[in-house]
């Protein structure tokens, strides 16, 4: 970033250069962003912003009108309203701390959401009825699923926790669980998508007590361990304890669509309210 752009209240400095340099320097409870952060802080910025017209604007060229504007070309092509509030978040926190160090005189994004018609879609859990009889169908229709979902019921663990744990986290003993780290298949620093262990979302270690449910899927799992065991290694992780259908790695954003799918169809066929 040339240093003359930050100067001068940003008349040289360019909402891409801004972005990188905010992704650089933001500190959450006086710690960089974390690695996940900023790879997909930087992926959603890159696929909508950075090629655009507004991301190569100067800082103090970019009015609320440019703003609104690009929220309404995201809208009009078919990005929902609460990914365009992300941006909203995104970009205000650029702007905030352009004005905070005295590169633009005030912040563009100020109400631009506004301009903007939506809701943000509200998230509603499973009723104790509907989520036994999900796990009741499940069993019957399809027990690799079964297990999954009954596993991140009990654990209440993130997919991308679960999709990592391998058989050295688990004391089947004392029937305790240890989450300390996730797995995560994605592009990381413009290479091509692989998978990386990388640290939990809140980076600290958690102790988790099985229930019998939860038990009784390990200890249905850990016996046909060496018939269905795959020899993976990641990041020095081997011994992983799920695995897609096909064998591979859990992958969790084709886990999440399948789930999704499929419940959506269970709920459908059972008619369950």
């Amino acid at each position: 970033m040339r240093s003359q752009g930050m100067t001068g209240l940003g008349r040289e400095i360019t909402l891409n250069e801004m972005f990188e340099h905010y992704i650089s320097h933001k500190k959450h409870k006086g710690k960089p962003l974390a690695e996940n952060t900023v790879c997909n802080y930087r992926r959603m910025y890159d696929n909508n912003v950075r090629n655009r017209i507004l991301g190569n604007m100067k800082m103090s060229d970019i009015k609320k009108v440019n703003i609104t504007s690009f929220y309404e070309n995201l809208q009009e092509r078919g990005i929902s309203y609460g990914t365009i509030s992300f941006f909203q978040k995104l970009l205000s926190s650029v702007f905030n701390m352009a004005l905070d160090n005295e590169m633009i005189k005030s912040n563009p994004t100020k109400r631009a959401l506004d301009a903007v018609s939506g809701e943000h879609k509200k998230k509603e859990a499973l009723t104790q009825k509907q989520q036994e009889a999900f796990l009741s169908y499940l069993y019957r229709k399809d027990r690799d699923m079964y297990r999954k979902v009954a596993f991140l019921i009990g654990t209440m663990c993130r997919v991308s926790e679960f999709a990592g744990l391998t058989w050295n986290d688990i004391d089947m003993k004392s029937r305790v669980i240890t989450i300390d780290y996730q797995l995560q298949y994605k592009k990381f620093d413009d290479e091509k998508p692989r998978y990386r262990i990388s640290p939990t979302k809140n980076t600290h270690t958690r102790k988790i007590p099985m229930s019998e449910d939860v038990y009784d899927v390990l200890w249905e799992l850990q016996k046909y361990y060496f018939i269905l065991r795959k020899d993976y290694c990641i990041d020095g992780k081997t011994y992983f304890v799920f695995y897609s259908k096909s064998g591979t790695l859990m992958n969790v954003g084709t886990f999440n669509h399948k789930l999704k799918r499929q419940s959506k169809c269970i709920m459908r066929q059972q008619n369950i309210r």
